[in-house]
């Protein structure tokens, strides 16, 4: 009996180690190009320093995000402007279309909206760099 077990153990470890060494096969790699993106325009030739406006809000299920970014000696002077539209945000009651309300300035510019902005205003349309004022909502919808 202890002789067929020590036959059945060997060819045991037989079968363990032929499969083991099944698992260590070389693994294929595969090399290819692909063409390289260019870098994203630089929006400003100077190394100035950028500022971030921002106001995020909450609602429901729902988050709004409003975000002007620029360099930093135009945004200095669009700072109240900025609060003075981020102050004027209010939310209906629910169900209302549209869901989010404001004043924007006069002298902003309706941009163009994707799947993810939910507005944007071109400040100064004409200025050079161009500032734009993003809506993101996120959440539910």
């Amino acid at each position: 009996m202890t002789k067929s077990v020590t036959d059945l153990f060997k060819v045991g470890l037989v079968l363990f180690f032929t499969l083991l060494a099944q698992g260590c096969k070389k693994e294929d790699i595969t090399a290819y190009e692909v063409n390289r993106l260019d870098p994203p325009e630089r929006t400003s030739s100077t190394n100035e320093p950028v500022r971030l406006l921002a106001a995020i809000f909450s609602k429901g299920d729902s988050t709004w995000f409003f975000k002007l970014m620029g360099p930093a000696s135009k945004l200095t002077t669009k700072t109240e402007e900025f609060e003075t539209f981020v102050r004027t945000v209010r939310f209906p009651a629910e169900g209302s279309t549209p869901p989010i309300q404001w004043n924007a300035p006069s002298n902003w510019k309706a941009g163009k909206t994707n799947e993810l902005r939910y507005a944007t205003f071109l400040i100064d349309p004409e200025a050079n760099p161009k500032l734009e004022l993003t809506v993101i909502k996120l959440g539910k919808d």
